[in-house]
């Protein structure tokens, strides 16, 4: 939780100093979610593969996570 809670921070400043308009925001929230959706895929894959030694045991990612609140929580 407060590796989530830090990424979250860290993220919201920096996309707040960008200082973005609704499209380049809405542009950003895109990549971010997508690159949420490659990174769980990952996760997945090595679960299935028996691969990731402790990651493989994670069901969802506090980096992950921290990294889109921001665009969620506007």
């Amino acid at each position: 939780m407060a590796i989530r809670e830090l990424v979250e921070r860290w993220v919201d400043r920096r996309v707040t100093s960008l200082r973005l308009d609704e499209r380049e925001r809405a542009q950003w929230d895109h990549a971010m979610e997508d690159m949420r959706k490659q990174g769980m895929a990952r996760l997945a894959e090595y679960r299935r593969q028996g691969l990731g030694g402790s990651y493989a045991e994670m069901t969802d990612c506090a980096f992950c996570d921290g990294a889109n609140d921001p665009f969620e929580n506007r």
